[in-house]
């Protein structure tokens, strides 16, 4: 049986795990308001730039249909929530209805929506014919997409159907995961509402007919996340296990998830009904199965480059070298991409070697320039959610008229999921469960890694539905009060 919260005065304790998690919890919080703020007033800028533009044709109906967008999610979900209420023994005929709409969603899109292969889709492109015609494993890029590709390629020829295919699988997989992962921290009533709104996830879904690594890595970082929470209720090695091995998958398609690690060993050593030294063990596994699913990597690396290293991709200096590019905000710019491969007379890997001192070289010339560039990336990085828009349609696409309907509710959904999602963390600010505190420790250090390195908006997209797991808990919340029954743990480290 579940004991009630201690008095808010012992709660927190004087323990070190205690002070840590307070520590990270109002960061988190802090984090998340900032974020909510951000999406919230890019929808005023979006409404405001529609307004400007109401003599188009196209803008007019855009505005209307939007609104009714919103009034249909909120009933949709509203709908969900009394059908779970009422009728707890029938969750495989929501959870299947939920896993149909995110497929529908998506063949609809892949069936109207042909999306341009250009940028780094013609990389993706290529090397997954590469991976067919001569076997090819390594490249200067993560091959984890390229491996998929080329594996849908091999069942439905080189084109748009193959990646479509492919997204709308890993769509499939990933509405899956998101519902376990929540239903077992917050249960069924937020597991629903996560999937539902996980289905109607506008940039998600738009996404499906572009051949980038959005979809895949978001689902790869769900089934890790998913593995090393029931590692963390479980204490069991092979849970452990499979979570590092997850995280080290996930490397294959971006190279940010070695900076998750230390997140991923947070979780797994969250204090519950069992010795340190068994806590320790686990996350010692999560780490060792991590290192070994990428020891394919490591051995290519120090053939290739001479050096040990787990790193998927040979961009890691030229990253920090544009994210320190006051004069185009942190941004991609053709300017460092052609300087880039100037530099030396080497591989990419030694370029972007290379390019990692001036990076540094940039933020020590001017740092308080450096600091009030972060300002500017934090808007790009966490501000806007057209990407969607932009990859599927056409570069820029988010910003013309014709393309308001698509914006606007991207944006609406983005910003509705951010406002829940911290005001979850604020509603549990005395007692951060371990879902959430991953949750917050993930965004926290992909937030302080993009201080430093390249921002795009798209790259925030993986961390979408891990907001939503958080927004379902909250929404849920409001619409029954009742415990969550998740393996809830006190900041002084006791669990609940």
């Amino acid at each position: 049986m579940r004991t009630a919260p201690a008095p808010a005065s012992s709660r927190w304790g004087g323990s070190t795990v205690g002070f840590l998690t307070r520590v990270v919890t109002w960061a988190g919080i802090g984090l998340f308001v900032l974020i909510a703020l951000e999406a919230t007033a890019m929808v005023g800028v979006i409404v405001a730039r529609s307004v400007g533009d109401l003599q188009h044709p196209a803008v007019a109906p855009a505005l209307l249909t939007s609104l009714l967008a919103v009034a249909a999610t909120a009933a949709l979900i509203a709908g969900v929530h009394r059908w779970t209420a009422r009728d707890a023994r029938r969750q495989w005929l929501i959870v299947m209805l939920g896993l149909s709409l995110v497929a529908l969603i998506r063949i609809a899109i892949a069936l109207v929506i042909d999306a341009p292969v250009d940028r780094d889709m013609v990389a993706y492109d290529s090397l997954a014919a590469q991976v067919l015609s001569d076997g090819r494993l390594f490249s200067d890029r993560p091959m984890g997409f390229p491996y998929l590709l080329a594996g849908s390629y091999a069942i439905f020829g080189r084109g748009a159907l193959a990646g479509e295919a492919l997204n709308i699988l890993a769509a499939l997989v990933g509405g899956l995961a998101l519902w376990l992962l929540v239903r077992s921290a917050h249960r069924e009533r937020a597991a629903n509402v996560a999937l539902f709104l996980y289905a109607i996830w506008p940039a998600g879904a738009l996404m499906t007919s572009v051949r980038l690594t959005e979809t895949t890595y978001t689902v790869s970082l769900l089934l890790a996340v998913l593995a090393v929470m029931q590692g963390a209720r479980q204490q069991r090695m092979r849970d452990h296990a499979l979570a590092g091995g997850l995280l080290g998958v996930s490397q294959y398609f971006r190279p940010t998830s070695l900076f998750l690690l230390p997140a991923f060993l947070l979780a797994a050593t969250s204090p519950g009904a069992v010795g340190r030294r068994r806590v320790l063990l686990g996350a010692v596994t999560v780490a060792l199965a991590f290192l070994a699913v990428l020891l394919p990597v490591v051995e290519y690396n120090r053939e290739a480059h001479g050096e040990l290293s787990v790193s998927t991709s040979a961009y890691g200096g030229w990253s920090l070298w544009v994210g320190a590019n006051q004069e185009h905000g942190g941004r991609w710019n053709p300017g460092d991409w052609e300087a880039l491969f100037q530099l030396t007379d080497g591989t990419v890997w030694d370029d972007s070697k290379a390019a990692g001192p001036l990076g540094v070289q940039r933020i020590r010339e001017d740092p308080v320039g450096f600091a009030l560039l972060g300002i500017d990336k934090f808007h790009t990085m966490w501000g806007s959610e057209a990407y969607g828009v932009d990859f599927a349609i056409a570069s820029r696409a988010a910003a013309l008229p014709e393309h308001t309907f698509l914006t606007l509710t991207s944006q609406i959904f983005y910003a509705v999921v951010t406002v829940a999602a911290a005001l979850a963390l604020i509603a549990r600010r005395q007692w951060l469960d371990r879902l959430g505190l991953l949750i917050v420790t993930v965004t926290l250090t992909v937030a302080l890694v993009h201080v430093f390195v390249e921002v795009r908006d798209r790259y925030h997209a993986y961390l979408v539905p891990l907001f939503i797991a958080l927004a379902s808990d909250w929404i849920a919340r409001q619409r029954a009060v009742s415990a969550t029954e998740g393996n809830q743990i006190l900041p002084s480290g006791q669990p609940t």
